[in-house]
């Protein structure tokens, strides 16, 4: 091509807008529609599923912490049996001190109060019957109603009962519950509590307090309720990794918890597949695009010739073509025809002088003095 110097300027194409990520979320029996609506969910961008519904059974985590468990109350058991009760004792404390808010965030004081047990069997065995007792209620104000008196002996079975017996005719205390952020649901001892009501009243002594929201990592305490006194408890929640809010969403949608209607349980989905839309697909194959806000989203609009036909209500119909801008008005045509008709007029130009130049003749040129 023959550059033509015209001084053209070819405009900048804008870059193209960041790609978004679409969660898709049933509403009701929405599976087929789901199907049928997943073509034009793509054209918004990336699409992802939500977090499949979590199975029963215990986390990685839950699994982790058991087995820690029972290795450490075997080797606390191999000390007790070889009458090495302070060995015992020792590796059942250090184990409460590491694990035992972690086990109560998880909920598995059924470990907790199994080594309870062991802790108190391993002190009364060493005399110290005080230190004994306390164990011993705080396993009992978690829920262990009884003792194995076949594997533990009389005296220690003993001290148990004075245990029980002490928290059955403790005095009431008030606990007061501060949770940051607030709407946290709270267990106390393993059974949920309604601190927003008002104080709670709890028997003097230990108790365990676990605070739990969605998004946050649950969070557990260990305090000491004063009889006749009221105790004030404040819990700070940090938010969950993105495992954990993985399978918070999971349990959530496990239990038919999982609610279209809830701002935090839409900003928890968002949050937990990194999603910047959330498209509500109904069982009549209505999609609703919202935020994580819950806030509705006008369906945009997706260029025809990078997704297919689209239109903001997406009917699918494909738009008509443009009719086409006749040559004579384009630019292209006139420089063609300029330079066409100079190159005419000069090609017409040079046949005309060459076309009527006199034939070529021989001219001879005689020297002046005739040779």
């Amino acid at each position: 091509m023959v550059a033509l110097g015209l001084g053209l300027s070819i405009p900048a194409v804008a870059a193209a807008e960041d790609a978004r990520r679409v969660v898709i979320w049933p509403v009701g029996d929405a599976g087929e529609a789901i199907a049928a609506a997943h073509e034009r969910i793509e054209r918004l961008g990336d699409v992802v599923d939500l977090p499949a519904s979590a199975t029963p059974g215990a986390s990685d985590e839950e699994q982790r912490l058991r087995a820690e468990a029972s290795a450490s109350v075997e080797e606390a058991q191999a000390a007790y049996y070889q009458a090495d009760f302070a060995r015992a004792g020792e590796l059942l404390d250090a184990f409460l001190d590491d694990r035992g808010e972690v086990l109560a965030s998880q909920g598995c004081l059924d470990i907790s109060r199994h080594v309870l047990l062991w802790l108190g069997a391993s002190l009364a065995k060493l005399d110290r019957g005080d230190d004994a007792a306390e164990v011993f209620s705080l396993a009992v104000t978690l829920g262990q109603d009884e003792i194995d008196r076949a594997l533990f002996p009389p005296d220690v079975t003993a001290i148990f009962d004075r245990a029980r017996a002490q928290v059955a005719a403790a005095p009431l205390g008030r606990l007061e519950v501060e949770v940051t952020p607030g709407a946290a649901e709270i267990e106390v001892d393993g059974r949920t509590a309604a601190p927003e009501e008002g104080p709670l009243d709890l028997a003097a002594g230990r108790h365990v307090v676990v605070a739990r929201r969605p998004g946050y990592r649950p969070r557990a305490a260990e305090v000491v309720v004063a009889g006749g006194e009221a105790t004030r408890l404040v819990l700070g929640l940090e938010p969950a990794d993105d495992a954990l809010l993985v399978r918070q969403v999971a349990l959530l949608r496990r239990d038919g918890a999982l609610r279209t209607d809830d701002a935090e349980h839409l900003a928890l989905v968002t949050a937990a597949t990194g999603a910047d839309l959330i498209a509500l697909v109904s069982d009549a194959g209505e999609v609703r695009l919202v935020d994580a806000a819950g806030e509705d989203v006008p369906w945009p609009e997706v260029p025809v010739d990078e997704a297919g036909p689209t239109s903001e209500q997406g009917s699918g119909e494909a738009p008509e073509p443009a009719p086409a801008t006749p040559a004579w008005r384009r630019w292209w045509f006139w420089v063609a025809m300029v330079g066409g008709a100079a190159v005419l007029a000069t090609g017409v130009g040079l046949g005309v002088y060459y076309g009527t130049r006199p034939e070529d003749r021989t001219i001879t040129i005689v020297p002046a003095d005739g040779r």
